[in-house]
């Protein structure tokens, strides 16, 4: 699945860096994304308890809030934020962000996100200037072939032998590293779901 939105994370990278200072450099991004795309943005959290840091987010001018177990419907195509994401709530943030740009706090304990910024480029907006480095030739076509045998979640049982299959031959070769693999074919479109089914495969391999 081709990567229909502009992408931007702050990795958490520094156990010292304040959330408020991170959140900060997401939300400039996103209101200026907002400023050229005429449209209202939308910040996606865990749950509406989650730390919002107000005075940061005011940069913003304005947004919706929702979170996985929001009830109210909201329209999507509109630069997101999604603050420190579980699975769920990237997964909502992604299906937001669609053919407009998503913004990314990262949280390595909760959900470690590094893969998923290779794969759909995003800027690291610690280092606006600094080049993506690529994934291994070898994992890039592994991810591609787990992208299209996980069509079905990997629920039926070709899609789970095509994975077993091209899992081994990563274990083979001395490259599989499970974060990486379920990031990058995250990255390609699969929801939460299928990508734990991915990681109990990754990890039987």
């Amino acid at each position: 699945m081709e990567v229909t939105y502009q992408a931007a994370w702050v990795p958490d990278d520094d156990p010292h860096r304040p959330w408020e200072e991170a959140l900060a450099l997401a939300a400039e991004w996103v209101a200026d994304r907002c400023e050229a795309e005429n449209a209202l943005a939308v910040l996606v959290t865990n749950a509406f308890n989650s730390p919002s840091y107000p005075a940061v987010l005011a940069r913003l001018g304005g947004y919706d809030h929702v979170t996985p177990r929001s009830s109210a419907q909201i329209a999507g195509e509109r630069p997101t934020l999604a603050f420190v994401p579980v699975p769920k709530a990237m997964d909502l943030a992604v299906h937001l962000a669609r053919n407009s740009s998503l913004a990314v706090v990262e949280s390595r304990n909760l959900y470690p996100l590094s893969a998923w910024a290779r794969g759909v480029g995003a800027i690291n907006l610690l280092d606006p200037d600094g080049a993506i480095a690529p994934l291994d030739a070898r994992l890039a076509e592994a991810v591609e072939d787990l992208h299209m045998c996980g069509n079905n979640g990997y629920v039926d049982n070709y899609g789970k032998r095509d994975a077993k299959r091209i899992l081994a031959g990563l274990k083979q070769q001395g490259i599989l590293d499970i974060d990486e693999i379920v990031g990058a074919v995250s990255a390609r479109g699969i929801r939460h779901e299928a990508a734990a089914r991915l990681r109990e495969l990754a990890a039987k391999a």
